[in-house]
């Protein structure tokens, strides 16, 4: 139950990145072809690992998705 808690304290915050959700919004390869001119910095699709929650507790959340990390250079 804790790990849920993490999860809700934690949403609104980061980016967390959904696999294999299903259903209308699904990333083809298409969809992905056409994403590889943006900007990594804005619209890559990354994930923190650990995550803060509003008391400044670090925390893992049960449903991390290991992702390339930003090149945003900081």
């Amino acid at each position: 139950m804790n790990a849920e808690l993490n999860e809700g304290a934690t949403d609104g915050k980061y980016k967390k990145i959904i696999v294999d959700r299903g259903g209308i919004g699904v990333t083809t390869s298409a969809t992905t072809r056409a994403r590889l001119d943006l900007s990594d910095v804005w619209y890559g699709r990354h994930e923190d690992e650990v995550k803060i929650r509003p008391d400044g507790q670090p925390v893992h959340t049960p449903n991390y998705v290991q992702t390339p990390p930003s090149q945003a250079g900081f």
